[in-house]
């Protein structure tokens, strides 16, 4: 996919994943995402967050491969992690949350975000997404597939929009406004920052 924005604006974007209740509102995002507890991971070049969704209602993407359709019955339990400059996962478990530990059978998904800088507003944006349930269903594949690209649209669209604003507002105009789950994010941006300084001298 073609991002007309930075690969450290996407890297951001995934790290605090807070965005799914607003900007995914109608394809894997839900009310309650944002207000859920979460827990940070900040090391050398190693940023995280783990937000727990519990209980939930899944939005079809996930509610109908997993048969978790239920109002509240599910668990979505999820973490982001940038791995390297050209690799971020995000890995999410489901499961239903009525049931005790030992019955309750557990679905996963892990997606991998690859971004390529083509200039320092544009990026190529690859995407690979897998699962350990379903495997030998293409209607799965398909359905997931379609929904999964609509939510994946929506991040190049707005992350689009964010890099157009940014460029066309003047920096006595720009302030920042970070919160407790922006903490793996801004962590992250400094790390990149010294990195592209360190280069740049030698």
């Amino acid at each position: 996919m073609g991002l007309q924005a930075s690969y450290v604006r996407l890297h951001e974007n995934l790290l605090d994943l807070t965005h799914l209740s607003f900007l995914h509102a109608k394809s894997f995002g839900t009310p309650d995402y944002a207000k859920a507890a979460f827990e940070t991971e900040i090391g050398d070049g190693k940023f995280a967050l783990l937000r727990q969704v519990v209980p939930t209602t899944l939005p079809p993407v996930w509610g109908v491969p997993t048969g978790l359709t239920g109002p509240g019955q599910a668990a979505r339990i999820v973490r982001s992690e940038f791995r390297s400059l050209g690799l971020h996962e995000v890995s999410v478990l489901f499961y239903d949350c009525h049931l005790p530990e030992t019955d309750r059978p557990q679905f996963r998904i892990r997606t991998a975000h690859m971004p390529t800088p083509e200039t320092a507003t544009s990026t190529h944006y690859f995407i690979v997404h897998g699962r350990d349930f379903a495997l030998n269903d293409p209607g799965t594949t398909r359905f997931m597939h379609d929904q999964l690209f609509v939510a994946f649209q929506e991040d190049v669209d707005g992350l689009a929009l964010q890099e157009q604003a940014l460029a066309s507002t003047p920096a006595e105009d720009l302030y920042e406004f970070s919160v407790a789950a922006d903490a793996p994010a801004v962590a992250m941006r400094r790390y990149v920052l010294a990195r592209q300084q360190k280069e740049a001298q030698s």
